[in-house]
Parts: C-alpha cells; sequence; structure tokens
C-alpha cells in the first residue's frame, strides 16, 4: 500500500510540471442510476466514472496550434461484494493534433465525425436506440475543414479495424458535411467499411448514410434523424424524433425511435420521457421512462444523479 502510495506521489510530481507548461483541463463527470426494469432485478449501478484531460500545447509554428485529449472509462459496479473492483478501466479517447488556418487534422482514439447527425440522442438510458454509426473510433485518422459560415466538411478514416482479421490498409472511411448557425443544424455523412474487415458471411461492403436536422430557439430544442443502411445488400431504415424544453432549471424530454430489421421480424421502437432538474451548473438530477416495443419488449424507469467537473 505504501508503495503504490509512492509511485503515485512520484508520478503526481512528475505530470505537474507538464501540465502547468501546457494549457490543460482536467475533467471528468460520475453519474449514478437507479433502474426498474421488467423482468429484470432492480440495479442501483453507477453508470458513468470517467477522467480525462484536454489543451494546447505551443508549437515554434506561428498559426499552428498543437492539440491533444486522454479520455479513461473505470467500471465502478463488478461484484457488488467486493471491496474494489480492479482491471477494469478503459479507453475512450487518446488523441493528437493540429490545427490551423488550413483546418484540424486528428490522430488516434476519437470521436467519429459521423456522430454530428446524432442530433436527437439527448437522453440517458436507451438513448441514441437508432444510431447507425458508433460514437468513436480508433486507429483513425481525419481532416476537418476550416468553418465557413457555419459549414465545415470532413473525411476519416480509420485503419487496423480488427474486425474480420483481413489484411486491408482502409477499413472504415466516413466523408460528411455538418451546418450550424442562427439556431438550425444539419448534417449528412455516408460510413463505408470494407467487406473483408466486416469478416464473417459479408458478401459486400455496409454503406451506411445518416442525415439530421436541429432547430433550437431560447429554451426549446427539436431533432430528427434517419439513417439508410445497406449491410451486405440488406437495405434497413432507422428513424428517430426528439426534443426539449427548459423552464428555469427543469428540463423536459420526449423522443421517438424505430428501428427496422432486415428480417422485416422484431422491428423495433420506443418513447422516451425525460424530467430532469439543474443542480447548479455541474450537478443535474431526472427520472426518465422507456416504453420500448422490440424483441425484448422491456420497459424502464430510471432515477439519475450526475455530477460533472
Amino acid at each position: 500500500m505504501k508503495k503504490s502510495l509512492i509511485a503515485l506521489a512520484v508520478a503526481g510530481a512528475m505530470t505537474a510540471p507538464i501540465l502547468a507548461q501546457a494549457d490543460a483541463t482536467l475533467y471528468g463527470i460520475a453519474e449514478m442510476r437507479l433502474i426498474d426494469e421488467d423482468n429484470n432485478d432492480l440495479d442501483l449501478n453507477m453508470n458513468k466514472t470517467r477522467l480525462g484531460v484536454k489543451g494546447t500545447v505551443d508549437n515554434d509554428i506561428e498559426g499552428l496550434e498543437s492539440f491533444y485529449q486522454f479520455e479513461w472509462e473505470f467500471n465502478a459496479n463488478g461484484d457488488s461484494l467486493s471491496g474494489a473492483v480492479s482491471n477494469d478501466t478503459t479507453v475512450r479517447k487518446s488523441l493528437v493534433g493540429l490545427k490551423g488556418g488550413f483546418g484540424s487534422v486528428i490522430f488516434g482514439r476519437q470521436n467519429a465525425h459521423a456522430s454530428a447527425t446524432h442530433k436527437a440522442d439527448i437522453f440517458k438510458r436507451g438513448s441514441g436506440y437508432a444510431v447507425a454509426t458508433p460514437d468513436r473510433y480508433g486507429n483513425s485518422m481525419s481532416y476537418v475543414t476550416p468553418s465557413m459560415g457555419g459549414l465545415e466538411a470532413y473525411i476519416q478514416v480509420v485503419t487496423e479495424a480488427n474486425l474480420g482479421g483481413a489484411d486491408e490498409d482502409v477499413d472504415l472511411t466516413a466523408v460528411g458535411v455538418n451546418y450550424s448557425a442562427n439556431g438550425l443544424g444539419a448534417a449528412i455523412s455516408y460510413t463505408e467499411t470494407d467487406k473483408e474487415s466486416l469478416g464473417g458471411a459479408a458478401t459486400d461492403d455496409s454503406e451506411i448514410i445518416e442525415a439530421a436536422v436541429s432547430y433550437s430557439m431560447d429554451a426549446f430544442y427539436v431533432a430528427g434523424y434517419y439513417a439508410d443502411i445497406d449491410n451486405g445488400g440488406e437495405s434497413t431504415n432507422n428513424f428517430a424524433i426528439a426534443a426539449s424544453y427548459t423552464i428555469g432549471k427543469a428540463v423536459l424530454k420526449a423522443g421517438y425511435d424505430e428501428v427496422e430489421n432486415a428480417s422485416g421480424n422484431d422491428d423495433g421502437e420506443q418513447i422516451i420521457l425525460h424530467a430532469g432538474y439543474k443542480l447548479g451548473a455541474k450537478a443535474y438530477t431526472y427520472v426518465q421512462y422507456q416504453d420500448r416495443n422490440d424483441a425484448a419488449g422491456n420497459d424502464a424507469l430510471s432515477l439519475g444523479y450526475s455530477l460533472a467537473f
């Protein structure tokens, strides 16, 4: 125990000067959820326990800025009767990049830029039910143009995805355009995954087109999302709509998601109702209800409390 404390102190002493020299921000979030779901036991868990650091570093080239971000997530649950949880840390982000008048170039585990279309993903548990692409990619490189009148474009590639063990240089490619101005937001993306990388019985590349639009005015927000998914010749469509309204510190949300399966059977849909209250700038408590109609068909009531810094 003493050795661990000494090692931690030494690590802190070594990293402190580095953070002092760089423009670094330490951030994190912890969120508790109490979930009462049909056909399952009552579940009290720490749904989110995350810690990250991000910032910029000076370089010798005028007009060019270097930046970085590292983010970890910790499993704070595990065996409920044990005194601690060990070896349950995952890396959400690990990236470095360069930014200038040309735009930005980002390397490493980073956000999927196509997630800009996930404008209806505004809830807690079960949010993003209809979303067709992930929020982040590893082994990734991306380029984002400068914003011109609220309009920007990007290209992102993923290498060594290890999806099917195939020897492919580029496993996934995503391109898209985003727009944001005067409360109006719009995004469209195209994501292609090589069939060799998918492995299994895939006979064709996977192609996903996502489009979304949102509008915010004062305390009101509304968004819609649509995805056209062609997975090895089988085409499906997903759809979502969501809205929120803020009254003082209270937040009311409602949403509808619809997911189409390739077989045409067991298509899924859900309705989400959410009521939250802001306890200051960084604390939030809420109650949320999911009415889900799919193969599992489990409705759920969630109570949550989150703290961020």
